[in-house]
């Protein structure tokens, strides 16, 4: 039988009538005041489940996770800041979200850089910032990524994002982004000539391995499945004379 959710499971009430509640506010007269359609968030409620998915993955990785929210899910100054509360840090994909990570009182070191096609801009003030971490999309992107670099020698962790080629089960081709039929990521070839790029430039700093494998997955043991795909790989980067520590 499947679980239907009430008003109660989004923090919401509702008197006799059926007029919703959020705590004290009837929804009807914010509607009346800010007219439809209006976004209302439940701070409270966005802290206090942020905080229970921190705990979760500091608890099954013995303190050793931290979590990074991607501001690509909602951008807007309130809801970072009720993240930021929770005590979760930032995932940036472009040069704007950089911007407001650091303007929203985020640290250089509690950013991430992610995402496919960062242009040179990005990346040039990601080293002005001395990001945590930039994951590294292509071979084309690491070379970008050194030839800014020359002119701003700091040193950089980078992780690696692998295509595992893999589907999870439920997912479609088209929305399976560590599928062959995806484009993002490197295949494993790609990955050890990364690292021999790597190699040969010391301001670069090999931290470890990224794979996306599509959204919206309700079963772990697909990441499980991923990771021990990835054995022969790991080992391969251990051959290689480099350390995945993340």
């Amino acid at each position: 039988m499947r679980n239907i959710l009430t008003p109660e499971d989004w923090g919401l009430k509702y008197n006799a009538s059926g007029e919703l509640f959020l705590n004290s506010f009837k929804l009807t007269d914010l509607a009346d005041v800010y007219d439809t359609p209006l976004y209302i968030l439940n701070e409270e409620k966005l802290i206090d489940r942020a905080e229970v998915f921190r705990n979760s993955a500091s608890k099954i990785f013995y303190g050793n996770a931290r979590v990074f929210y991607p501001f690509k899910c909602n951008s807007i100054p309130a809801v970072i800041n009720a993240i930021r509360k929770a005590d979760l840090t930032a995932e940036v994909m472009t040069e704007f979200e950089l911007e407001l990570a650091l303007k929203c009182g985020f640290k250089p070191s509690e950013i991430i850089v992610n995402g496919p096609c960062k242009t040179d801009s990005f990346l040039f003030e990601c080293l002005k910032n001395q990001v945590h971490l930039i994951v590294i999309d292509s071979v084309s992107e690491l070379l970008n990524l050194i030839c800014i670099q020359s002119s701003n020698p700091v040193k950089i962790d980078l992780l690696l994002r692998v295509n595992p080629n893999f589907i999870p089960k439920g997912l479609s081709k088209s929305s399976a982004t560590g599928s062959k039929f995806c484009s993002f990521g490197l295949n494993e070839l790609e990955i050890l000539n990364a690292l021999t790029i790597i190699k040969n430039f010391p301001k670069l700093n090999f931290k470890g391995i990224h794979f996306h494998i599509g959204t919206g997955i309700r079963n772990p043991e697909a990441y499980s499945e991923v990771i021990k795909k990835l054995y022969p790989l790991f080992r391969k980067i251990k051959a290689a004379g480099f350390e995945i520590k993340i």
